[in-house]
């Protein structure tokens, strides 16, 4: 008897040890999530970058618009 208690209290530290797995498992998805967000920030940076590109066209067209009027001149 005291054997097969042996042995059952070995299978219940195997599911225990498959529970820590299963929890482990579960951890990794927000670091997925955080990986995510740090997609979704270069995301925003990236189009922050485009703003800024775009807020440079019209001191370009300001040069222009210079340039016409020495010309005008």
């Amino acid at each position: 008897m005291p054997e097969e208690e042996e042995v059952a209290t070995e299978k219940t530290k195997v599911v225990t040890e498959e529970e820590e797995v299963a929890a482990e498992k579960t951890n990794v998805v927000p670091e997925e999530e955080e990986v995510a967000a740090e997609k979704t920030k270069v995301v925003t940076e990236e189009t922050n970058v485009a703003a800024k590109k775009t807020n440079v066209m019209p001191e370009e067209e300001e040069v222009v618009a210079e340039k016409t009027k020495v010309v005008t001149e």
